[in-house]
C-alpha cells in the first residue's frame, strides 16, 4: 500500500465511527475502531490493485492522491464488484447443478444468499463469515471479503460451464466411480469428471509413457493439455488448472512405477 500515514487514515476512520455510531455516542470500542481502520486500509488497496492492473502503472509511478480519494474510490469499487458477484450468483443458479454434491449445494444455495445480505460494505468490506466448504480449483486463501467471494463464484461458474459439456448421467457415472459415497466428501467435482473423461480418451498413450524419450513426452504433454481444452474451451484458463495437475500425477505415478495401478484405481480406466 502506498505509504500513507496514521495521522492521513485517522480522519477517514473518525468519518467511519461517526456513521457506525450515528454520533449518538463519543466512545467507541477499540475493536470496533481496529474493523474501521481495516476497512478503510481494504479500501485503499482496493483502489490500488485497480490501477496496478492498468499494465501502464506501477505503484512508483502512480501520482500520489489523498488518502480519502483513494479510500473513496475504492470503497466504490467494492460496491460495484458486490454487484458484480450479486450478478454472477443470481445467474448461477439460475440453472445449477450440484450432482449430488452436499458441499456445493450447502455453499451455493444455503450460505451464499447469507453473504448478500449480511455483507458490510462500508463498515467490514474487509470479512464475508462464510465457510466455503466446497473447493474449488484456485486457492482463494489469501483473499479476503468480497474480493474472495466473487473470484469464488467465477470460479463456480466457470466449473458448471464445463460441467454442462457433459451429460449428466457421464457426470454421475464419474463421481459415482471415484467414491460410492462421493456426495458427503470434500473434493472437487469438475475436476474428477474432466480427468476421468480425458485419461479414459488418452489411456493408450499414457500406457506407453514410460517409454517415451523427453523430447517427445513434452509434445505429447501439449497434446494432452489441449485436449482440456477442447472439452470447453471459453474456459480452457480454469481447465489447464486440471489439465497440469493431471499430468503430474502421470509423471509422479511414471516415476514411482505404479502407473497401471494410478489408471487403474484411480482414474478409473
Amino acid at each position: 500500500m502506498m505509504d500513507y500515514t496514521i495521522e492521513e487514515l485517522l480522519p477517514i476512520v473518525q468519518k467511519l465511527s461517526e456513521q457506525y455510531t450515528q454520533k449518538e455516542s463519543t466512545s467507541i470500542r477499540i475493536e470496533i475502531l481496529q474493523q474501521l481502520m481495516e476497512a478503510v486500509i481494504y479500501c485503499i488497496m482496493e483502489q490500488e490493485q485497480s490501477i496496478l492492473q492498468q499494465e501502464k502503472y506501477s505503484l512508483k509511478n502512480m501520482e500520489h492522491i489523498s488518502a480519502e480519494k483513494a479510500y473513496q474510490s475504492g470503497y466504490e469499487m467494492v460496491i460495484q464488484k458486490t454487484k458484480d458477484a450479486n450478478k454472477i450468483y443470481s445467474d448461477l443458479i439460475m440453472d445449477f447443478h450440484s450432482y449430488g454434491c452436499k458441499n456445493l449445494y450447502d455453499t451455493v444455495i444455503l450460505e451464499m444468499p447469507k453473504f448478500f445480505i449480511s455483507y458490510d460494505a462500508k463498515f467490514s468490506p474487509q470479512t464475508h463469515n462464510l465457510i466455503l466448504s466446497y473447493p474449488t480449483l484456485h486457492s482463494r486463501e489469501s483473499l479476503t471479503g468480497i474480493d474472495q467471494i466473487y473470484l469464488y463464484l467465477c470460479d463456480l461458474k466457470s466449473e458448471q460451464i464445463i460441467l454442462s459439456h457433459f451429460t449428466e448421467e457421464e457426470i454421475l457415472n464419474s463421481l459415482e466411480k471415484y467414491h460410492t459415497d462421493y456426495e458427503e466428501e470434500l473434493f472437487n467435482i469438475c475436476s474428477i469428471v474432466v480427468k476421468h473423461k480425458v485419461l479414459q480418451q488418452w489411456a493408450e498413450e499414457i500406457e506407453n509413457l514410460q517409454e517415451t524419450d523427453k523430447l517427445n513426452q513434452d509434445k505429447l504433454k501439449t497434446d494432452f493439455i489441449f485436449t482440456f481444452w477442447k472439452i470447453a474451451e471459453e474456459e480452457k484458463e480454469y481447465l489447464i488448472i486440471v489439465a497440469e495437475e493431471c499430468w503430474n500425477e502421470l509423471m509422479m505415478a511414471i516415476d514411482g512405477n505404479y502407473l497401471n495401478t494410478y489408471l487403474r484405481h484411480y482414474c478409473w480406466i
